[in-house]
């Protein structure tokens, strides 16, 4: 069992109008709606409930039912509160894009083993500005050395300030 899912499996049965086991039935959430179920005092641990709604939200079913703009958010009770806007329509878009492609990866990755094979720094999507660290901060299966790493922490700390 992942992570979360049994924080999740008490959502879904406290509230089945809003949380949905399979993912081409779940809808975009109500905006704040962390901030309802902490107020809620339901004995989940906060971390717990941030951990699965992430998970939810994350979700390629979710992700591709949010890349609609206009789509209706819904609360806890099932009604409609909100929709999709363009901006997060289009964020969604590109999650779904970056998962797919992560699923490509894993397919044909040739390892054999079904796991992705390990991303260099940078390689997936990033503004023009950044720069894959130098070959010398990579070991020989192709991740960063802890030099790599806090070369990367360096170097975006001078992107971003």
């Amino acid at each position: 069992m992942a992570y979360g899912d049994e924080t999740f499996d008490r959502l879904a049965e406290l509230f089945p109008k809003c949380f949905f086991q399979k993912g081409h039935e779940r809808r975009p959430l109500k905006l704040g709606i962390g901030k309802e179920l902490a107020a809620m005092n339901l004995g989940i641990a906060p971390v717990r409930l941030d951990q699965a709604l992430t998970r939810y939200v994350r979700s390629r079913g979710y992700l591709w039912n949010a890349s609609i703009p206009g789509t209706p958010r819904i609360g806890l009770d099932g009604e409609v509160a909100g929709a999709v806007s363009e901006s997060e329509a289009k964020h969604a878009k590109a999650a779904v894009a970056g998962s797919m492609k992560r699923r490509e990866a894993t397919a044909h990755n040739g390892n054999g083993n079904g796991k992705a094979a390990p991303l260099a720094y940078g390689s997936h999507a990033q503004p023009a500005a950044r720069q894959d660290p130098a070959p010398k901060a990579l070991d020989q299966s192709g991740r960063l050395t802890l030099a790599g790493l806090r070369a990367a922490a360096a170097a975006r700390k001078a992107l971003h300030g």
